[in-house]
């Protein structure tokens, strides 16, 4: 169907006149396809699929017997959505992913999320009407304190706190990152270029030893 895009194995699948978006989908994700479930159904603008009917697959993933059903709503290529992805895998958690066309977003999208960003979450429980989280940070606070697994926080309050913070600061170098990505110019690909490399010295300045931010731990 034209309307709609799969990813099959991290790779997308699109007809006709989107086969050069698609390879271009493709190259990009080259990077994080280990991330991407292998079935994820894309919505369009003007779409009247709600989210509480969506019709979509499984993610191949060991649930939980307490967990409420998740459903990842967003872009694959958004590294917002990544961050929760990587969340929800490190915690070996069930979910389903629902990739929205950010450049037409549909009306049930802008209802739930109300900047009109995403991820959003979808959590059902039983006996309850389905709620959402919308921002990427709640929604991994949310994970941290419901879902099973390994903490993904330091135990110890001021070190929590000082990880969020950096969370955030982390949120702006993604903002710089998008910019030297579709600088239009030359101008303006050696500002932004400039810019990213400040905020990534300030990041290096406080990694701790070891392959993580935290150190040995992930």
């Amino acid at each position: 169907d034209e309307d709609h895009v799969r990813v099959h194995r991290g790779r997308f699948v699109m007809s006709r006149d989107k086969d050069i978006r698609a390879r271009l989908f493709k190259r990009r994700f080259r990077l994080v396809g280990a991330l991407i479930p292998p079935h994820i159904y894309h919505a369009r603008k003007g779409d009247e699929v709600r989210p509480s009917l969506l019709d979509i697959r499984r993610a191949r993933f060991k649930r939980h017997p307490a967990m409420n059903k998740l459903t990842l709503i967003g872009s694959p290529s958004c590294p917002f959505v990544q961050r929760v992805v990587i969340a929800l895998n490190e915690k070996h958690v069930d979910f389903d992913r629902l990739a929205v066309d950010l450049g037409a977003k549909p009306d049930w999208l802008l209802a739930i999320s109300p900047l009109g960003q995403v991820p959003v979450l979808k959590i059902e429980r039983e006996g309850e009407p389905p709620a959402v989280i919308f921002e990427s940070a709640a929604i991994l606070d949310y994970l941290e304190e419901t879902a099973p697994g390994e903490k993904l926080y330091p135990t110890d309050p001021l070190k929590r706190a000082q990880h969020r913070a950096w969370i955030a600061f982390s949120s702006n170098v993604l903002d710089k990152l998008y910019r030297f990505s579709t600088a239009a110019d030359g101008a303006a690909l050696s500002a932004a270029h400039a810019a990213l490399r400040q905020k990534l010295k300030r990041l290096e300045s406080v990694r701790n030893a070891g392959p993580y931010f935290a150190g040995q731990h992930f």
